[in-house]
């Protein structure tokens, strides 16, 4: 808890752009930015999940006023998405002003988010870039791991931390500005327009850290094999062990590694399972359970080959490389901390796929057009066998409305893309987020893959194998 506000599970602390530049010292130094660096980082000790955000300019960006003959630094100018303010070079990319502030000390951040790297386009939120058509992929990220509020702290707030607010309300998201954690510029009176904003939008600001003192603790976290000592511990515990047992599906040797009991009622589940049938299953049981107010995802699946992360990486991409309903969208892979292009778009570009993979769990990002390409990434991935999770994080853009129509076309794309299935034998139907698979195939093994296609559509919670084998 926070002053009033509990902190449970499903809250994200934004860490925005705490970097040497906008830091004592820097080319944009902001007033009073090293003041909050500790601050911050005792109030991300209390947030189980923390983003950091990093401005990453390429050398000559068009808001540099350097950019510009005879502009000076703080002038307005016009450019393709309307007026935007010249500033000193900073955080240029490989430069020590781009880089985090020495003291900064998140070791526990889960996700760096890196902003105006495009080199004609500006960009202070971490979600929309100041086109304000070019997203981040951040609101797909939060969504796809269950956030539902997110706090921000950090430089500048009336700027890159407004913006964020901002969009993170237009996203759907709950906000909290953390003032006392944020230094403004206040340009021509921008940070009485911030606050104006936030008035408006009925987005919480406050302004004195004891609002902010930290009486948060986990209810439990435990093994499966330890007896909690809190009767509502214990009632918890039984829902789920019974709920488990209740899926013939899992197995006799499915199990939890730990599971943590939030104070606001959710529930973490962590621990390998055998596959993604089981993962998704396990999670349909558990959200049965009355009373919970949600879950957070921490099941992996084993690794079918032994593979690292370079060699899964190389799958993914090139598996994104070659697929024809990709063709108009930019490859691109993390190596090391840098995104790096591996297939630029022809003309007409539609979008981008951003690729990362981290200790077996590949991370997609980027904006592509159409959910059912979405969902065709996300089984792609799930295709290569050293994979243990997808995190499915790009936004669809334009924006299609999900329905089980959308699912039912997804399955199908899936069946016919795999080169292990006759697509043509397999009949599909969806009901909200189940799915049923009926027809006949020549073998079990044509049959499982069939089955599995479906279970690693985004969105499928249960999937029916009603398919015949007929030799």
């Amino acid at each position: 808890m926070i002053g009033e506000i509990e902190i449970g599970s499903s809250d994200i602390l934004l860490v925005v752009d705490i970097q040497n530049d906008f830091c004592e010292g820097g080319a944009l130094a902001v007033p009073g930015a090293d003041e909050i660096v500790q601050p911050i980082n005792e109030v991300a000790s209390k947030f189980r999940h923390v983003v950091l955000t990093q401005d990453w300019h390429p050398g000559g960006h068009r808001s540099f006023a350097s950019a510009h003959r005879g502009r000076q630094p703080f002038e307005m100018i016009e450019v393709a998405y309307g007026p935007q303010i010249l500033w000193p070079d900073h955080c240029v990319q490989e430069t020590r002003g781009a880089e985090f502030h020495s003291a900064l000390r998140i070791p526990h951040a889960e996700l760096v988010l890196r902003k105006g790297y495009h080199p004609d386009i500006d960009s202070y939120s971490a979600f929309v870039e100041n086109d304000r058509t070019t997203r981040t992929g951040l609101a797909g990220y939060l969504r796809e791991r269950g956030f539902s509020r997110v706090f921000l702290a950090g430089l500048a707030l009336d700027f890159c931390v407004r913006y964020s607010a901002e969009d993170a309300h237009r996203s759907g998201f709950r906000v909290v500005v953390m003032e006392d954690v944020c230094r403004a510029i206040d340009v021509d009176g921008s940070l009485l327009e911030a606050r104006n904003s936030f008035a408006v939008l009925g987005i919480p600001a406050f302004r004195q850290l004891h609002e902010f003192r930290h009486a948060s603790r986990k209810v439990g976290v435990y093994g499966m094999g330890e007896d909690p000592t809190k009767d509502d511990q214990t009632e918890v515990e039984t829902k789920i062990r019974a709920a488990l047992r209740s899926e013939p599906r899992l197995g006799a040797t499915f199990h939890l590694k730990a599971l943590t009991i939030e104070p606001d009622g959710s529930v973490i589940l962590e621990g390998d399972v055998p596959s993604i049938a089981a993962k998704k299953l396990a999670l349909e049981k558990v959200a049965s359970i009355p009373g919970l107010t949600g879950i957070v995802d921490r099941l992996h699946v084993e690794r079918a080959t032994p593979m690292g992360d370079d060699e899964i990486r190389v799958h993914v991409r090139d598996a994104m490389i070659e697929e024809p309903a990709f063709e108009r969208l930019e490859i691109r892979e993390l190596v090391g901390e840098q995104f790096q292009l591996m297939r630029g778009a022809p003309q007409g570009k539609r979008g981008n796929i951003d690729i990362e993979v981290r200790d077996g769990i590949v991370t997609l990002n980027g904006s592509i057009p159409g959910l059912t390409s979405k969902r065709l990434a996300g089984v792609m991935a799930w295709w290569v066998p050293g994979v243990r999770d997808v995190v499915n994080g790009m936004e669809v853009d334009p924006p299609e409305e999900d329905n089980p129509d959308m699912i039912e076309e997804a399955v199908r794309v899936a069946l016919e893309k795999d080169p292990l299935v006759n697509a043509s034998q397999i009949r599909v139907g969806v009901r909200k987020t189940w799915v049923r698979l009926t027809g006949a195939v020549a073998a079990n093994a044509e049959r499982e893959a069939a089955e599995r296609d479906a279970w690693c559509i985004f969105g499928v919670d249960n999937v029916l194998n009603e398919i015949k084998v007929m030799p």
